[in-house]
């Protein structure tokens, strides 16, 4: 299936995927979308095979206790070179799942509990995006993504960074920059599982309002 260059927007929910394997998203508007529930703009069961490239998708809202304003659910999917903004949510304003999300510009988005940009509980990998000027967070990462590396975290309110590994295998922090976030933490780091191990290496902290956090 591909869905390429279209305008989906002012809908009861933009793109729904269930169960259909092989799926690309490309080159299309998908904005003003609202659903009670999660993936306002896209909503996906499942997650492997689905790619999501060159999209904007912007404006969504996932209303009352939903996560995913801009994309929600599943796993396992790409989500490459999109702008993901303005979008609201409970749990993750811009993105709320995991898999390989590389590149993208996640920034303005609203999260009214955590991970305003991007909120994940389950695995993948997280680099080279700019996570801007969101509120509620920028990333908030839950025994999820098993790399963060190469992102600009900036400009965001209720913390730049939140991430907890409890994985039995190693993650990594890596390479990031972080400036002119607030919150308290600004950034917050742990590892709980004594048969794993998370390294926080070669990241540029400076310019914050907060402290950060390693434990």
């Amino acid at each position: 299936l591909k869905i390429t260059n279209n305008t989906i927007s002012n809908n009861a929910g933009g793109v729904y995927l269930y169960g259909l394997g092989t799926v690309l998203i490309s080159g299309n508007t998908i904005s003003n979308n609202s659903v009670s529930g999660s993936g306002a703009g896209i909503k996906i069961d499942g997650g492997d095979g689905v790619t999501i490239s060159g999209n904007t998708i912007e404006n969504n809202v996932a209303e009352d206790w939903g996560s995913g304003g801009g994309i929600g659910g599943g796993s396992g999917y790409q989500i490459l070179n999109n702008v993901i903004k303005g979008n609201q949510a409970r749990e993750g304003g811009g993105i709320k799942g995991g898999g390989t999300i590389t590149g993208n510009v996640i920034s303005g988005n609203t999260a009214t509990s955590k991970g305003g940009g991007f909120y994940d509980d389950s695995s993948g990998t997280f680099s080279n995006n700019y996570v801007l000027s969101n509120t509620g967070g920028g990333i908030y990462s839950e025994n999820g993504q098993s790399s963060i590396t190469g992102n600009i975290i900036a400009g965001n309110t209720g913390g730049a960074l939140h991430y907890t590994s409890g994985q039995s295998d190693s993650r990594s922090v890596s390479s990031n920059t972080i400036f002119n976030n607030t919150g308290s933490p600004v950034v917050y780091l742990k590892s709980d599982n004594n048969n794993g191990s998370l390294e926080v290496k070669n990241n540029t902290i400076v310019g914050n309002s907060g402290s950060p956090t390693v434990s």
